[in-house]
């Protein structure tokens, strides 16, 4: 159902909204006393919705209607994205962290035929810890490309 064109200012930061609340749309139109329908017609900008309805909305949500009619502030989403980049760098860092100790492990067995693990290992968990391996390069990857994209100013805000 998605439309070529651009969504409304409305339903873009409606959906954002909504999401960061890790809600559905069902439980907007319950928070806010709506039919889901009328916040599915929204989001997907079918319909605009009356300013009561655009208001119990905005209100379920903890803004205003002129909240969600405003343009995000640049600097608020460059703020955001950084701490959006913190949360993913420590995540990364934890999972790295356990990988690294599992490889260490897998290694180790490995190159003793003869321990009872290594015996006991399954071609399917190497394969896992492979295809684990190979994430983690591509999370690598991806996460220089985004730090590369940050300006100067940004990346010694982060330190």
């Amino acid at each position: 159902m998605e439309d070529s064109k651009e969504k409304s200012v409305f339903a873009t930061n409606i959906i954002q909204r909504r999401e960061e609340k890790s809600w559905t749309q069902e439980e907007l139109a319950h928070q806010a006393g709506v039919h889901v329908n009328t916040i599915k017609r929204i989001e997907t900008d079918k319909i605009q919705g009356r300013t009561r309805t655009r208001n119990k909305i905005a209100k379920a949500l903890g803004c205003t209607e002129d909240d969600l009619n405003q343009l995000p502030n640049p600097t608020e989403s460059g703020a955001r994205m950084l701490e959006l980049m913190r949360i993913l760098q420590r995540e990364y860092d934890e999972v790295k962290k356990e990988n690294e100790g599992l490889k260490a492990q897998l290694d180790l067995i490995r190159h003793d035929k003869t321990h009872e693990k290594y015996r006991r290992i399954k071609p399917t968990e190497i394969a896992h810890a492979a295809k684990l391996s190979n994430l983690i390069t591509e999370a690598e990857n991806e996460l220089k490309d985004v730090q590369s994209t940050l300006t100067p100013s940004d990346t010694t805000k982060r330190k």
